[in-house]
């Protein structure tokens, strides 16, 4: 067979030389109606359970062979198990054969298909393998790669995802009777010409038509196999590099890899010749549905000859489950698969689970088969060749089967009889395999496999499993492998050139500047976003989106599209922290819903115009706030936002209608939910319908909760005489209450403030479209989409009555800003006076009790903090830094358009909420709980000296000052000075220095 890759004036000969091979199954179509497994009864699977833990004993084969031992298993399985004795003996017959295909250590495993040894590698072949990974082992922290979604348990050292074939991004060696080994690989790195391949072109003519789902084959990605040469004599040769295994650096770990494999090829013989006699081999039990019935007798009263009655009498049928027969042993096959003397594709993977005391329970894999149609696997083969502190382990496996034949409407047979429901899928489990060290098992790829669940022995130390798999490419064909594919690691390259002159004169920090400028091989970090996207792929986790780009797999979870997944990829900035704010996703909701209404009075069909405003619901609510995943840092305009919440609404309105997502049909995210609208108008719309909300739902109430706390400490305050200060230093009396009036009316002041900036928040950008003008938007759009979110909303939002200055400038958020601003500055100047006010408790000012929220040292005991005046004051510094950014982004206003969108919208959204949150804290953990401490207030009040300030109009300021300055340098009391310098009678400085009068 043979099949030849045609793109610009490239030519690939993938001609398979096994022509004596016919195609494997495989199971990328074996899940279509009417193709799979024929099911196996509920009595057979009994069957094969009993014969799987006979089996999985010690030496079972010798031991079957003593009557007392064979009787005993069968007095154990007639008490433990449903099994009639006929059916007991069945197995045990069965046994013989399963014994008598034994092949030295080789033996079928528990499972039926899958075969196994426990000899096959002997200690030193092990321990010299053992050896050799250590190198790609002990490797620093930050390059281990662990594998996706398996929290940091499973570290993929070989993985065939990382570095593979990317369509239209690797390169392919062109030139005529060229391909790569092992000894030129690294100086073929760069050479080729990356090309667009259909992948299905890629099969021989003849399987070019064969139906499968498209979900089963990637369109970009395809795992790289290496060419192994199997001699007649069964001696393995590595004829290509093996990917992600350097062909230098662990050149011994390929030679183990060589003799391993050369070892596996007897268990791949009998995996492969099970798959092509697999029709010779009909399942023990025959069963016909048609005939599994027997009628009972009519009732003595039934002899009308009507049936509105007798639809129920299969219920009362007596059912006969079909049962076995005497074993009879199978006849020799005469059909067997030698891999000796051919040319093989093989996969290399070698990986580790490793388990740690934090991390002490593996969950168990998920149901899969091996690749997917690009890379045409028939059957793996696992070396378990380490493993230390683990629990039992084993790996199951089970079958698509066909549905059966059956009467119409005979749900209970095919539930008595298989076990099979209505709407189940149509798999069948098959058993399990215990994976112990030293275990090899080979399976054929058309059984669906997972790891079960296992955890640490010894909770208190560290457990692994290490493993070396083989996936087997169909010999029948070839593919595109590391013979076409030159490596594509750039830190191969990077190696490699830092060798050679002039190169290896330059300091590396030189070589990796100059690497930088190269666009080819790939980084890790291009590597890895592949790899995940080929992860989610594998796993059906992803579909097909495009844009004017074209195509990218998206994952299928999400209701984004294509764009939002570019935006991913190439903004990875500041993630997931800056995210773009959950208020601005609500307010597109609300505006993208009044769009839509709006334009269904401009032709948009009522049933597309509903499913938006039902998705729009839905964004409102927050429903699907994890499918907004950009970054702040993104294109000035918001564009990219705009699309993501166009992609969403159209995939989660596609779905609504019972279309396909990523269809673009019926809904699509230009056409139809952006309908005369831009991300120039969109995004500023949305930024001050999510500010107005905001405010009116948390900050205004914040703001009001302050103020009327504070106000009542003013009230309940105002018979409180103390000091005042300036300048920190003592001053004239004043109540404790006209001390807290100052910060009742500095919130009152600020709640104004935010108030005077509304008109012009109120005024909405929408209508404007591109650069003001209004392009593509009917007469009025922007008009009546502010009216309907005035109506949605509640809130009086019109149509800004310009809108180029309403897109080229944020005018209005700078000065919300500056309010918010302002209302920092004032809640630093509260938070610091109760802060100071409240110091001590015996050192300090001490007029104030402050609450006590929590333990305020670590090394100090009792000591308290006033946090909560602390948080409010770092809060406030927050918002300064917030307007600053705002007033920079502010000036961006470049001709038409200002594109600092998101920078401003995410300060000033912050800002905003951090202060509501910072307000609400305040309140209630500290002011409400303020008391005065009276003592302190009197004491102070006492042996303040500024109270010589009421004596100025009757003895003059000098005098006055002069009495201060004597009582401050003797330390008396003014009482005492002023009387000593004779300025005063005793009744005099009583009547003219009262706290009292002087407030």
């Amino acid at each position: 067979m043979s099949t030849e890759l045609k793109q610009t004036s490239l030519s690939i000969n993938l001609q398979s030389e096994n022509t004596d091979l016919k195609p494997f199954p495989h199971p990328f179509n074996a899940g279509s109606y009417g193709r799979g497994s024929e099911p196996k009864t509920l009595v057979e699977l009994d069957l094969t359970r009993l014969s799987a833990d006979i089996r999985s004993k010690i030496n079972w084969y010798e031991k079957m062979k003593n009557d007392t031992i064979r009787n005993k298993w069968k007095q154990e399985a007639l008490q433990q198990s449903r099994l009639t004795e006929k059916q007991i003996d069945y197995v045990l017959a069965e046994l013989e054969y399963y014994d008598s295909i034994r092949d030295g250590s080789i033996e079928m495993a528990t499972v039926d298909g899958v075969w196994q040894s426990d000899e096959l590698i002997h200690a030193d072949m092990k321990n010299s393998l053992i050896e050799c990974v250590k190198t790609l082992e002990n490797v620093p922290k930050n390059e281990q790669d662990w594998h996706p979604g398996t929290n940091n348990q499973v570290l993929d050292l070989v993985h065939p995802s990382l570095f593979c074939f990317v369509n239209q991004v690797s390169r392919i060696i062109n030139e005529t009777n060229l391909t790569i080994n092992v000894t030129n690989a690294l100086q073929s790195i760069g050479r080729g010409t990356p090309v667009d391949i259909n992948f299905k072109s890629l099969l021989p003519a003849d399987r070019q038509n064969e139906k499968s789902a498209d979900y089963t084959r990637s369109e970009t990605y395809q795992w790289l196999p290496t060419e192994f040469h199997v001699s007649r004599d069964g001696e393995v040769k590595i004829e290509s590099y093996i990917n992600n295994l350097h062909p230098i650096k662990h050149k011994r770990l390929y030679l183990f890899i060589e003799r391993i494999f050369q070892r596996f090829i007897p268990l791949f013989n009998k995996v492969l010749t099970d798959l092509i006699n697999v029709q010779g081999k009909p399942n023990r039990i025959k069963v016909d549905p048609h005939g599994w019935y027997v009628d009972s007798e009519p009732a003595v009263n039934d002899n009308d000859d009507d049936d509105d009655d007798d639809d129920d009498d299969e219920d009362t049928r007596s059912l006969i489950i079909p049962d076995v027969n005497e074993f009879q042993m199978p006849s020799p096959l005469t059909s067997k698969i030698d891999l000796r003397g051919r040319k093989l594709q093989v996969i290399v993977k070698l990986a580790n689970i490793v388990l740690t005391p934090d991390n002490p329970t593996y969950p168990g894999g998920v149901w899969h088969v091996e690749g997917m149609e690009n890379e045409h696997i028939v059957a793996t083969g696992i070396y378990y060749y380490s493993s230390s502190n683990l629990t039992q382990s084993d790996l199951q496996f089970r079958t698509v089967i066909r549905e059966p034949n059956y009467e119409q409407d005979d749900s209970r047979g095919m539930q008595t009889v298989y076990g099979l429901v209505d709407d189940a899928p149509l798999n069948q489990p098959l058993g399990s395999i215990i994976t112990k060290e030293d275990r090899c098992i080979a399976f054929p790829n058309v059984y669906q496999h997972r790891v079960a669940p296992f955890q640490l022995n010894d909770p208190t130390k560290i457990g692994y499993r290490k493993i070396l798999v083989y996936f087997l490419v169909d010999p029948s064909l070839r593919i595109l492998s590391t013979a076409h594919i030159p490596p594509q690691q750039s830190h191969w390259y990077t190696d490699l050139i830092r060798s050679i002159p002039p190169f290896n004169y330059l300091p590396s920090i030189i070589v990796d500047k100059i690497m930088n400028y190269v666009d080819f091989p790939m980084t890790m970090t291009q590597a890895k976003q592949h790899h995940m996207a080929q992860t989610h792929a594998l796993n059906g986790e992803t579909r097909t989106e495009t844009d004017t780009f074209g195509s990218i797999e998206v994952p299928a979870k999400y209701y984004y599209g294509a764009q939002t997944a570019r935006s991913i990829e190439n903004f990875d900035i500041g993630l997931p922290t800056d995210r773009m704010p959950l208020p601005l996703i609500e307010a597109f909701g609300l505006l993208k819903k009044a769009c839509a209404i709006v334009n269904k009075q401009f032709q948009l069909d009522t049933k597309l115009a509903d499913a938006i405003c039902q998705a729009c619901d839905e964004i409102i609510a927050g429903k699907w706030n994890d499918h907004f995943p950009l970054s702040i840092w993104q294109t000035g305009s918001g564009t990219q936002t705009n699309m993501n919440v166009n992609e969403v609404i159209s995939n989660r309105a596609i779905e609504i209608l019972g279309g396909t997502m990523g269809s673009k049909t019926p809904v699509h995210p230009n056409d139809h939910v952006n309908k005369s609208q831009s991300s120039n108008d969109t995004f500023p719309t949305a930024m001050h319908i999510a500010v107005a909300l905001e405010i009116t739902r948390r900050l205004y109430p914040a703001l009001k909760h302050l103020h009327s706390k504070l106000k009542m400490k003013s009230e309940k305050f105002s018979s409180i005489y103390k000091i005042g200060r300036t300048h920190l230093q003592d001053a004239v009396p004043m109540t404790l209450g006209q001390e807290f009036s100052g910060y009742t009316h500095q919130v009152a002041m600020n709640i104004e403030r935010l108030q005077t900036c509304e008109t012009r928040l109120y005024q909405l950008a929408i209508g404007g479209t591109a650069v003001g003008t209004g392009i593509n938007t009917p007469k009025g759009f922007g008009k009546f989409v502010s009216q309907t979110l005035a109506e949605l909303t509640q809130l009086p939002f019109v149509d800004a009555p310009n809108k180029f200055e309403a897109l080229a400038t944020h005018d209005t958020m700078v000065e919300l800003s500056g309010a918010l601003n302002t209302l920092a500055v004032s809640l630093m100047k509260i938070a610091n006076d109760i802060r100071l006010l409240g110091s001590g408790p015996r050192c300090g000012i001490g007029e104030l009790k402050l609450p006590e929220n929590e333990p305020g040292s670590s090394i100090m005991p009792g000591k308290i903090n006033p946090t909560q005046c602390e948080a409010m004051t770092m809060v406030a510094a927050q918002v300064m830094g917030n307007h600053v950014a705002v007033t920079v982004g502010g000036s961006m206003g470049h001709f038409e358009l200002n594109v600092f969108k998101p920078l401003i919208i995410k300060n000033v959204l912050h800002s905003i909420r951090i202060l509501a949150d910072v307000c609400n804290s305040f309140t209630d953990h500290c002011v409400v709980g303020i008391e005065p401490n009276t003592a302190v207030l009197e004491r102070y009040m006492k042996e303040s000296l500024m109270l010589v300030t009421a004596l100025n109009p009757h003895i003059g300021y000098d005098k006055a000052a002069e009495i201060a300055k004597k009582a401050h340098k003797e330390g008396t009391t003014l009482r005492e000075s002023a009387l000593a310098l004779e300025y005063l009678t005793g009744e005099e400085f009583d009547k003219y220095v009262n706290p009292k009068d002087m407030v």
